[in-house]
């Protein structure tokens, strides 16, 4: 193994909504620290996830696969025989390590090949040190240790580990805490709501209650408030300047260690959520730009890929690809493609909404009522999108009269290669129960 073999960490933002970044809203400032770091990157305006949540999306970024491919689609489901991006990065001599707490990303055989930290609230000796980085990140506010969110711990185990990593290392970061339910930790909670510690606590129980009606809004019996939605909004936005703090926190972790120069960092959203938009709360029964155009950045200090801003249309799925490349190794032959090599006119989504999704949140509505299950998207603008119902035969967006794009999507399902699952699997009853903390059993 070459000195100069980079090492890949990858960091996955849950829920971020990529018009609600400083990146690419100037109006926001939700994430001043990502904001000046994509100035040092290449960031993707045109970025497009293969789905619209966690299990699916994460399926695909690893495998370079469609989710009709992988097929890694409800609880139950297990990823079949192809290499994940870590277990080939494993096989050339990379340690390669994740680190989270999404129930999804602990099923279905979706973080094969990386040695999984589940985070737990246990500080080891190295926790006060990475504690102070956080407060000194919040500008010494009194209360900066207010309830930790889990992605604390995520980001300690990580120091942890980096720390004793000595061979070329391939690590994941998972950060949850722009998931649903928005709860915005100190100095945060009371950026965006100006309101009272006892006042937020009070907006984030009233948040919980419109949740609950999400399956009466999506068949239009229930439409919450424009102050309620506000509320939301201001909520994610405190989010997601947590999230901005932590990611400050890995970059600084990665310089401490003398590993950053050598390191390429990619950050992305799976997806992005809804606030009310088209009777829809969260990132379920849409495909709207608002959660499937994301954020991507690349930060490449190797100079294998050019800082900028780039309007290519690119996919999730091409990290595959593009991140076994980076290394100099190969990958099996799938509908992904190097992005530094490649270029796509069209970018694909397949959302398919999980039973156990459905069940839970059509007590007392009539479920034909319900938007598409299935909704499939050929991408190449926002003007130019097609939204295919296949249980419907229906066709929908801006391009529904387009017949290239019609084509397009036609051709591409046509060419996708379902590889064979394994044999299904039971959750854990943790897996079960932050699964159901997170509004999905």
């Amino acid at each position: 193994m070459s000195p100069e073999t980079p090492n890949v960490l990858c960091i996955s933002v849950d829920s971020f909504r990529r018009d609600f970044s400083s990146v690419y809203n100037s109006s926001e400032d939700t994430t001043p620290f990502l904001k000046e770091f994509g100035e040092q990157s290449a960031v993707y305006n045109n970025a497009i996830s293969p789905s619209c949540w966690t299990l699916q999306v994460h399926g695909s970024v690893f495998t370079g696969l469609y989710p009709p491919e992988h097929s890694v689609l409800d609880e139950g489901d297990v990823l079949g025989n192809h290499p994940t991006f870590a277990e080939i990065l494993n096989e050339e001599g990379y340690d390669t390590q994740s680190f989270g707490h999404n129930g999804w990303l602990e099923a279905g055989g979706v973080l094969r090949g990386f040695d999984h930290t589940s985070t737990e609230p246990v500080f080891n000796s190295r926790g006060e040190a990475v504690l102070e980085l956080l407060r000194q990140t919040s500008r010494g506010d009194p209360f900066a240790s207010w309830i930790l969110q889990r992605d604390s711990w995520t980001i300690e185990n990580f120091s942890e580990s980096v720390s004793q990593t000595h061979s070329p290392f391939c690590h994941f970061i998972h950060l949850n805490g722009a998931h649903w339910p928005y709860s915005p930790q100190s100095p945060h909670y009371k950026q965006f709501t100006n309101k009272t510690l006892l006042g937020v606590n009070a907006n984030i129980i009233r948040q919980r209650r419109v949740y609950d009606k999400r399956g009466k809004m999506y068949v239009g019996d229930y439409k919450p408030n424009t102050d309620t939605l506000k509320t939301i909004k201001d909520l994610y936005r405190g989010c997601l300047r947590n999230i901005d703090q932590y990611i400050q926190s890995i970059i600084k972790i990665l310089k401490s260690e003398g590993v950053y120069d050598n390191t390429i960092i990619v950050i992305f959203g799976d997806h992005g959520d809804n606030f009310g938009e088209d009777n829809i709360l969260g990132h379920q029964f849409s495909v709207a730009d608002s959660l499937i155009r994301v954020p991507l950045i690349i930060h490449d200090p190797t100079d294998r890929i050019k800082n900028g801003a780039y309007s290519d249309i690119v996919q999730l799925n091409d990290l595959y690809e593009t991140i076994v490349g980076l290394i100099g190794a190969d990958s099996p032959d799938t509908n992904s493609v190097d992005i530094r090599t490649e270029t796509r006119d069209t970018a694909y989504t397949y959302y398919s909404a999980s039973d156990s999704f459905v069940n839970k949140i059509s007590e007392n509505i009539d479920r034909t009522r319900l938007p598409p299950k299935k909704q499939f998207v050929a991408w190449q603008s926002p003007d130019k999108k097609l939204v295919y119902y296949p249980d419907r035969e229906e066709y929908a967006g801006p391009g529904c009269n387009c017949d290239k794009l019609r084509d397009s999507l036609m051709q591409h399902q046509k060419q996708l290669k379902r590889i064979e699952q394994q044999k299904s699997e039971t959750l854990s009853d943790d897996i079960k129960e932050n699964l159901e903390q997170m509004g999905y059993l």
